[in-house]
């Protein structure tokens, strides 16, 4: 998974992946990113490979995503 993240970018809220040239996922700097990258997996899975936009993650833990 890691050779499809084409970008990082580290913003003042946090930091952007952008997977695959056609999602951006959000990750905060605090996050355990080995669990965040293995919860993406599995997110990833569920979406169509022609599927674009965003993945973040909500208070309680949950990734969503939102098409754009």
């Amino acid at each position: 998974m890691t050779a499809q993240i084409g970008e990082i970018r580290f913003e003042e809220s946090g930091i952007v992946l952008r997977y695959q040239d056609r999602l951006d996922v959000y990750l905060d700097r605090e996050d355990d990113f080995a669990y965040r990258l293995r919860y993406l997996a599995a997110v990833l899975e569920k979406l169509e490979e022609n599927e674009t936009g965003t993945i973040r993650w909500d208070a309680e833990g949950s990734a969503r995503f939102i098409p754009g």
